[in-house]
């Protein structure tokens, strides 16, 4: 009897092989049920811009560059007024020209969302300037200019050079008049086929600077000159889709007259610009600018058929 219970203490058991095997099963298990729950989560969280976006201001507006880009598909840079443009890669830089007001860059993400990545917002300055120069050759002392803008008008006299300033709140649209009753009263003599010519240099939008051409006294007056030094830059428009041809040209730094010969071979001198002028015979045109030297340059030639 004692040698059967020496018998049975010593056989072996199977229970830890069957513990190892169930820990090992166990251990399987947790590790896929953690892997499933991790993606299923990382799934679910939207991705996030990973990019660095530079916003420098300039004289008007904003300028956008992109540093670095992980994982955007484009930018969109615009302004809180509607204007906007895209931007890509590393290197690709954007400006808008708008005043004031919140410039924004939104990310716009390979997953379809788009993320307000940066902004800058840009006052108002109290204060903006607006100089320049009234003309015809020499310059002309005592005009009287006179700007508008947001209901309110400001007015300067030229002095001794001929030069004006005037301060405006803000950089919203201004429309410029002249007078010259006191210049003349003080001994201006000047021909009335003489152009005025106003020039107008701003520390802000130049865009919204309206000088429209109107008279004064009988005197032609012009907006500011297009600064060029080759006669191939002189543009003048020809409009034949009516039953005659209107021109129209712009006052040019280095033009001092604009003469049209028709097609009988008579000439008509119009001065520095041409304004809607109309010609009803048919034929062809040609339209000459004097040059500051002295010498003519042929602009355009124009053909006006009838049917």
């Amino acid at each position: 009897m004692i040698q059967n219970y020496k018998d049975k203490c010593n056989e072996k058991g199977v229970s830890p092989v069957i513990g190892v095997i169930l820990l090992v099963a166990v251990t399987v298990a947790l590790v896929a049920l953690a892997t499933v729950i991790v993606f299923d989560i990382g799934d679910s969280v939207s991705d996030t811009a990973d990019a660095t976006v530079q916003l420098d201001e300039t004289s008007d507006g904003v300028e956008a560059t992109i540093i670095r880009n992980e994982n955007v598909d484009t930018f969109t840079f615009q302004h809180e007024g509607g204007e906007s443009t895209t931007l890509d890669g590393v290197g690709d830089s954007g400006e808008l020209s708008e005043g004031a007001g919140e410039y924004i860059v939104i990310a716009n993400l390979d997953s379809g969302e788009d993320e307000v990545l940066t902004s800058t917002t840009i006052s108002s300055s109290s204060s903006e300037t607006l100089s320049g120069t009234v003309e015809t050759n020499p310059l002309i002392e005592n005009a009287e200019i006179t700007a508008t803008f947001n209901g309110e008008t400001v007015s300067d006299t030229t002095d001794e050079n001929g030069e004006f300033e005037i301060d405006r709140l803000d950089n919203s649209e201004v429309e410029l008049s002249i007078n010259l009753d006191s210049a003349i009263a003080d001994g201006l003599e000047i021909d009335a086929e003489e152009d005025v010519v106003v020039n107008v240099e701003s520390d802000v939008n130049e865009k919204n600077i309206q000088i429209d051409t109107f008279e004064d006294n009988g005197i032609l007056v012009v907006g500011e000159e297009i600064e060029i030094s080759d006669p191939d830059e002189i543009d003048v428009d020809a409009d034949t889709s009516g039953d005659s041809l209107v021109l129209n040209a712009d006052a040019y730094n280095i033009v001092d007259d604009y003469v049209v010969i028709d097609p009988n071979g008579l000439s008509e001198e119009f001065g520095k610009t041409m304004d809607d002028e109309e010609f009803t015979d048919s034929g062809s045109y040609q339209v000459i600018a004097i040059l500051d030297d002295g010498t003519e340059e042929n602009i355009k030639t124009v053909e006006l058929w009838f049917n």
